[in-house]
């Protein structure tokens, strides 16, 4: 299960790094804009890997618990 709680962790750090990006996107020139955008579009897919990884973890612990 603490393997699980922190790859949720991870997520919203990412999210809250996304969340920061989107926030003071008015305040990076164009070109950087691009760059900022694809690091989200990896964090996302990076999000959907932890919680897919979180979600066996889970299941894991479940098997464990209904096999005591």
């Amino acid at each position: 299960m603490n393997l699980a709680i922190a790859q949720y962790n991870d997520i919203v750090t990412s999210a809250t790094e996304i969340a920061t990006i989107a926030h003071l996107q008015g305040t990076y020139p164009k070109e950087e804009l691009e760059e900022k955008r694809n690091r989200i579009i990896e964090m996302l897919q990076k999000s959907s890997e932890q919680e897919e990884l979180a979600l066996s973890y889970i299941q894991k612990a479940l098997v464990n618990i209904q096999a005591q």
